[in-house]
Order: structure tokens, then sequence, then C-alpha cells
């Protein structure tokens, strides 16, 4: 019975998700004007566009884990890419690997400057197979882009970054 009941939300969801829908953490809910997650480095805001598939992270301040939990995971079927605006600082470790319930991620995109990405933050999601940084990386840590096999073979990092050995390890990438 309750996979019946999941199975009807998602049906709901692709009938009802023709528009844009706003993630509102402090609310736990969703609604249709801007909200914000306040994070220890800044405030962010998460948008979901389920006609592109795209999640943006806009703001200024890091995105971490907990942010994702708020989008119900029926929800997170409809993500092929995640856009970091300028002003996003870092990605938390954790923050979007595959048991998370990206199945068809396929895209990330880093608008401007990024600090880190953390150990493990987009870990496990075989069909991610683009990465674009539009300005600088300092850090990507252990694991970051570990188990993404169909990543590669063009190593998307800016030059000057600080690339853990392992931060690409099982992907097509060669450092």
């Amino acid at each position: 019975m309750k996979m019946f009941k999941q199975i009807l939300i998602f049906i709901a969801g692709v009938i009802i998700g023709a528009g844009v829908i706003i993630i509102n953490p402090d609310l736990k809910s969703f609604s249709s004007s801007t909200t914000k997650q306040s994070f220890t480095d800044g405030v962010v805001t998460a948008t979901l566009d389920q006609r592109l598939g795209t999640l943006t992270f806009s703001g200024h301040g890091a995105v971490e884990w907990a942010l994702l939990e708020e989008l119900p995971r029926e929800q997170r079927v409809f993500v092929r890419t995640i856009v970091f605006e300028d002003g996003i600082t870092s990605v938390g470790s954790y923050a979007f690997y595959d048991g998370r319930g990206l199945i068809n991620l396929e895209k990330v995109v880093f608008k401007g400057d990024i600090n880190k990405i953390g150990s493990f933050a987009f870990e496990d999601n075989p069909n991610l197979t683009t990465v674009e940084f539009g300005g600088k990386c300092k850090v990507i840590d252990f694991g970051a882009f570990k188990g993404c096999v169909s990543l590669g073979p063009d190593d998307p990092t800016p030059d000057g970054c600080k690339v853990d050995y392992a931060a690409y390890r099982d992907t097509w990438i060669i450092r």
C-alpha cells in the first residue's frame, strides 16, 4: 500500500509538475514565492524547475546536504542538471551522492568561483557526464566525483585547483 501511495504521489507530481517549484526548507513545504535557507556563511535558495530538470542554487554561502532533504524523493527524479550560481562558496560532503535519489543527474554547472567541493559530494551518480566550471575552484576533496562512471575523459578542473588524488576515482578522467 505504501508503494502504491508513493507511485500515486509521483504521478501527481508529473501531472502537476509543469511549473517551477521553490524549495522552502523553513516551512518544510513548497511555495511559489522565493524563500531562503540560512547557513552559517550566508543565505542559499534552491529552485527546482521540473520542465527543464534544473535544480538551481543561488545566494551566498555553502550548499550542505541538509538542503536536499527538503526536496521530496519523488521530486528528485526530475533533476537532470544542478546549477550553482555565482555566490555559492562551497558544496558540502555527501551533498548530492546517488543515495540521495538523484538518479537522473547528468550535469553539474558551477557558474562562479567555488572554494571547495567536499568529500563524496557527487559520489556514485552513474549518469553524470558533464561538470562545468565558469570560474576558479580552490579544492576538490577526496572522492568528490568518485564512481561517476560516465564522467570523462576530459578533465573539467580549472587550472590552479587543488585536487585530491582520489577526487575522480572510478571515472574516465585520468589525472
